[in-house]
C-alpha cells in the first residue's frame, strides 16, 4: 500500500469539510456588518478564518476533543467580531442572534463568567451557530443550511491579549513558567483596567457632550454667548446652534450661489478647535465677538479666496456651516507679531492645502510690506 494514501485521504476528507466556508465566511461578515451598522453599532473589525489543515488534523487527533472527522470540528469556520469597548460584546451578541444565527447553546460559552484573575484574553463570548433560516430560505444562502461554524465577540484589548499570548505558545496556566505567571497576571489587571477606563471614558464623553449641547442650546435660547472653553465638542455644539455663524455662512453661499452644508465633521471641527486656541481664541464668548468684529471682512476674504478656487466632493456646490470660523482664523492670524504667527505656522505645518500654503505666502508679504515701511 502507498504510504502516502492515509495523508492523501486526510487531505481529500479536510477539502471536502471546508469545501464551502470561506464562501460563508463572506457571507457571515458582510451579513454582520450590515446588520450592526443597521443598529447602529460601530465596531473595530469583522472578519473570517478557515481553520488550517495541520491545526485541524492537530485537533482531531487529540483526544481530549474525541472528534470523529473534520466535519465533526464546530471552529473549522471562525469569524470574530472585535469591538471597541467591552459592553459592546452584549450589544452585538444580542442583534446578531436575533436574525443572523441560530445558537447551538449546548456547545456555546461565555468565558467571560469563567475566566480565572489571570485570564484577561479569554473573556470572549463564544457561539457555536449555524446561520438562520430566514437566510437560509433565500437561494443565495440555502448551501449553508446545517453548516455549523464559531463566533467569538470580543473587545479590541482582549483581542490584543489573545493574539499576543496565542503568539507566545502558552494557552493553559500551568504552562507558563513559574516565575512568568506572576507577569502575566500583573498584565491581564492592566489590560483590564484600560479595558473598562476607555469604557468610562466615552461614556463621560457622551455625557458631557449631551450636556453642553444643552448649555449652548440654552444659551441660544436666552440670546447670550457661552463662556464654555472651546474644544471639539464645544465648538460643535456652537457651529450647530449659532445664527451669526449660520448667517454669514449663508453670504458666503449667497455670493459663491452656493448652498450651505449644515452637517459638522468631527475631524474638521477638531482642527478648528487646536487653531483657535492657538490663536488665542480659547471660549464661545470670544469667538463670538470676533465673528461678529469680523464678519465683513471675513464674508469678503472667503469670497475673494473662494471664487478663483475649483471645490471637489462634498463642498463642490456647498460651503460647510463652519467656514467662517476657518477665514476668521487667518484672518485673527495675518494680526499676531511675527514670532506668534511663525510658531503657529510650524504647529500646522502638516497643513497641505493650498489655503494654507497661500496664506503663508500672503503673511510673508505682509511681513516683507512691514519691514519696508518700518525703515
Amino acid at each position: 500500500m502507498n504510504r502516502k494514501q492515509p495523508a492523501q485521504l486526510a487531505r481529500s476528507a479536510y477539502e471536502e469539510a471546508v469545501a464551502d466556508l470561506d464562501d460563508l465566511g463572506r457571507h457571515l461578515v458582510l451579513i454582520i456588518e450590515n446588520t450592526l451598522q443597521n443598529a447602529g453599532i460601530y465596531v473595530h473589525v469583522v472578519r473570517h478564518r478557515v481553520k488550517k489543515f495541520e491545526s485541524a488534523t492537530q485537533k482531531l487527533a487529540s483526544t481530549f476533543y474525541r472528534f470523529a472527522q473534520f466535519r465533526d470540528l464546530h471552529d473549522l469556520l471562525g469569524v470574530r467580531v472585535i469591538t471597541y469597548f467591552p459592553d459592546q460584546v452584549n450589544e452585538v451578541a444580542s442583534c446578531i442572534t436575533k436574525t443572523v444565527l441560530s445558537i447551538d447553546a449546548d456547545r456555546s460559552i461565555d468565558k467571560r463568567a469563567l475566566h480565572d484573575f489571570d485570564r484577561f484574553g479569554y473573556m470572549s463570548l463564544h457561539y457555536v451557530a449555524t446561520l438562520s433560516n430566514s437566510y437560509c430560505s433565500l437561494p443565495a444562502y440555502a448551501k449553508f443550511q446545517g453548516i455549523r461554524f464559531e463566533v467569538q465577540i470580543r473587545s479590541i484589548l482582549q483581542h490584543a491579549w489573545a493574539e499576543t499570548e496565542h503568539d507566545l505558545g502558552y494557552k493553559s496556566q500551568y504552562g507558563i513558567p513559574h516565575d512568568f505567571r506572576r507577569r502575566f497576571s500583573r498584565l491581564a489587571g492592566l489590560l483590564e483596567l484600560a479595558d473598562e477606563e476607555f469604557q468610562n471614558i466615552r461614556n463621560g464623553l457622551t455625557e458631557y457632550r449631551d450636556r453642553t449641547q444643552a448649555v449652548i442650546s440654552q444659551k441660544v435660547a436666552d440670546g447670550l454667548s457661552s463662556t464654555l472653553k472651546i474644544d471639539q465638542i464645544t465648538l460643535g455644539g456652537f457651529i450647530q446652534n449659532n445664527n451669526l455663524l449660520r448667517d454669514i455662512s449663508k453670504r458666503i453661499a449667497s455670493n459663491l450661489g452656493k448652498q450651505v452644508d449644515p452637517k459638522t465633521y468631527p475631524i474638521i471641527v477638531g482642527r478648528q478647535a487646536d487653531y483657535l486656541n492657538s490663536i488665542g481664541i480659547n471660549t464661545l464668548h470670544d469667538l463670538e465677538a470676533r465673528l461678529e468684529a469680523s464678519q465683513t471682512p471675513i464674508i469678503e476674504l472667503a469670497t475673494v479666496w473662494l471664487s478663483g478656487r475649483a471645490q471637489y466632493g462634498r463642498f463642490r456646490d456647498k460651503i460647510s456651516v463652519s467656514l467662517p470660523i476657518h477665514y476668521l482664523g487667518f484672518i485673527e492670524l495675518l494680526k499676531l507679531d511675527e514670532e506668534e504667527a511663525r510658531r503657529i505656522f510650524d504647529i500646522f505645518a502638516h497643513e497641505s492645502t493650498d489655503e494654507f500654503r497661500d496664506l503663508k505666502l500672503l503673511f510673508e508679504r505682509q511681513q516683507q510690506d512691514r519691514n519696508q515701511g518700518s525703515r
